[in-house]
């Protein structure tokens, strides 16, 4: 690893040519791509050199035919622009497979033969048209916990049924589970996609209900509770001296000069927020992704550059309760928090998760998607930012690739909703306190 060319987008290559040469059945190439922007032109694998002088630090990685992943950081970029740099990813991305498609048939090994192990569909139909108003009685409840009290005795009522009515087909009984499973999420995105109906009662551009609290906790330098319908965050910010910033040994600065981090933003996900019981330890992949997402979100508008600002800033983002984009709900609590603690951010910053459901043929955006939504959908696609543009984004999907058009109507529809919620945040604290 060299200090100029990051790591990571290789990795991700290096993954992708290794598939297409091998014999694991693969629906690829797959490559992946670094996109910057400097005065206005966008460049293909920056350096480290040229990341920091960029408004726009972009990850995109896809197949021939669409785009299938996406992180990115940006200094307030416009839609528009981003619908561009998408677009300018994917034409290298297409360039890049076409070299492994090279590569795989002069270094390829025949594909093994894939062992299709999901459940009979004449099995799933059955169920689904049989069974359509006991899994609709079920399926709908603006309250979580009722909702999917009701889901699970609408799937023992079904499984006791079918068990009977296949005593003794034992083929058919060890795939009922996994048939019940399917035909329910299978009727939520036909209502879904078909009726714009959503599990509580939502259209597919309304947000749950909003509240934002400032200064909820006296003692510390700045809190923010933010609640959107049944998932809550508490953040905490608490400043510090120059001295107390993070130093690190990072593979991509090598240099010793390299600057300290002094501004941190850590998520927690405690099991209680969703009902659970488990034992408390070191940071997961959850934690570790999600707070790095909305640092990457919340550091473009923190004055760390200013010779007048020269403190360290530490924010903690607690989960108190989850259902759906806990992720977007600490970014909202994280600028309530700064605002609350005095720091002059540039601009309040909002999240929103965006979702999607698809037949192949229609495509049903979704704002604001719940953990139901999340599991049964297409896609999950996180937009935060400012009244300006986009500061982070993070997209990843079970389809093939979603088009370009989705795409920009998803980003459209995420502004709508993240101004939404940012009058919610001003009506609460409309500027950081003196």
């Amino acid at each position: 690893v060299d200090s100029d060319c990051p790591p990571d987008v290789l990795a991700v290559n290096a993954a992708g040519a290794a598939l297409a040469i091998s014999d694991v059945p693969f629906n690829g190439p797959i490559g992946c791509v670094r996109i910057g922007r400097i005065d206005g032109e966008f460049i293909v694998f920056p350096t480290t050199d040229q990341i920091a002088e960029s408004d726009l630090d972009l990850i995109v990685a896809g197949h021939k035919g669409a785009i299938s992943m996406v992180e990115a950081g940006a200094k307030e970029i416009d839609e528009a622009s981003m619908v561009k740099a998408l677009v300018f990813a994917h034409e290298n991305i297409k360039l890049i497979c076409e070299e492994f498609e090279k590569f795989a048939k002069k270094a390829g090994k025949p594909k093994r033969e894939v062992i299709d192990e999901s459940p009979d569909k004449k099995l799933v139909e059955e169920i689904m048209k049989a069974e359509a108003k006991t899994i609709e009685s079920g399926l709908f409840d603006p309250d979580k916990a009722k909702r999917e009290s009701a889901m699970d005795d609408v799937i023992r009522e079904i499984s006791a049924k079918y068990t009977e009515k296949y005593a003794g087909k034992e083929d058919i009984l060890k795939q009922l589970g996994a048939a019940i499973d399917k035909a329910v999420k299978e009727s939520l995105r036909k209502i879904v996609i078909n009726e714009g109906k959503r599990p509580d009662g939502r259209g597919p551009n309304d947000i749950r209900p909003l509240e934002a609290v400032a200064g909820l906790l006296p003692k510390v330098h700045g809190s923010g509770l933010f609640t959107r319908g049944q998932t809550q965050v508490m953040t905490i910010c608490t400043l510090g001296m120059p001295k107390d910033a993070q130093f690190a040994d990072i593979m991509d600065q090598l240099d010793e000069s390299a600057p300290s981090k002094r501004f941190m933003h850590f998520y927690n996900f405690p099991p209680y927020s969703v009902g659970e019981v488990r034992p408390l330890r070191g940071a997961g992949r959850r934690e570790v992704v999600h707070g790095a997402l909305a640092e990457r979100a919340l550091e473009a508008v923190v004055p760390l550059d200013q010779e007048d600002f020269p403190y360290t800033v530490h924010l903690i983002s607690d989960c108190l309760e989850s259902n759906g984009s806990t992720s977007m709900a600490s970014v909202c609590g994280g600028t309530l928090a700064m605002m609350d603690a005095g720091i002059p951010i540039s601009a309040p910053v909002a999240g929103i998760a965006m979702g999607l459901m698809s037949d192949g043929k229609k495509f049903q955006i979704l704002t604001d998607i719940q953990g139901v939504e999340d599991f049964s959908g297409d896609m999950d696609f996180k937009v935060a930012g400012t009244r300006k543009g986009i500061t982070a984004l993070q997209l990843d999907t079970k389809l093939d690739g979603i088009p370009e058009k989705v795409l920009k109507d998803a980003l459209t529809q995420a502004k709508d909703a993240r101004f939404r919620v940012l009058d919610a945040i001003e009506a609460e604290i409309p500027k950081p306190r003196p």
